[in-house]
Parts: C-alpha cells; sequence; structure tokens
C-alpha cells in the first residue's frame, strides 16, 4: 500500500472519506488508478466494481477520475479505460 495515502484509510484500506482539497483528491485518485491496467476497456459496471471496494460513493469517485483525465469514456458511457497519459 501507498504510504502516502494511508492518512485517508479507515482500517479495512478504504477512504474514511472523500477529500475536500484538490491536491489531495489526486492523490487518491493517482493512486487508485493503479488499479486499472493501461488502454483495458471495462463497462461502467466493472468500474463500479473496482472504485466501489475504496468507498461506497463509487460514482463520485468514477465521476473524479473521469473529470480529472485519470480514466477515458466514450460517448455513450460504455466503455471506460485508462489513458496511457494517466500513467
Amino acid at each position: 500500500m501507498d504510504k502516502g495515502i494511508d492518512r485517508f484509510l479507515n482500517k479495512h484500506g478504504q477512504l474514511a472519506q472523500i477529500p475536500v482539497k484538490e491536491d489531495r483528491r489526486l492523490e487518491i485518485l493517482e493512486h487508485l488508478v493503479k488499479s486499472f491496467e493501461l488502454e483495458e476497456k471495462l463497462s461502467e459496471a466493472e468500474v463500479n466494481a473496482r472504485v466501489m471496494a475504496w468507498h461506497q460513493d463509487y460514482v463520485m469517485l468514477r465521476r473524479m477520475l473521469v473529470d480529472y483525465k485519470f480514466l477515458s469514456r466514450s460517448i455513450d458511457g460504455r466503455t471506460y479505460w485508462r489513458p496511457k497519459l494517466a500513467e
């Protein structure tokens, strides 16, 4: 586990809460995106399942991953992937 994000995690290794400060959010998202292989194509349900393991508000985390360009999404919203730029 990344020592830098330990302060955000509960005893189960999940996010205790989603940080309000943007720099801390980015730290969490950078760690979270490592669970996605580069250019691996995933459905929304598959992304939700991975993100749900971190926090029950998986919708917000999924949206943040896309908004901050850690994940890309097809125009129809059915397919997600980690672009090469999010290394």
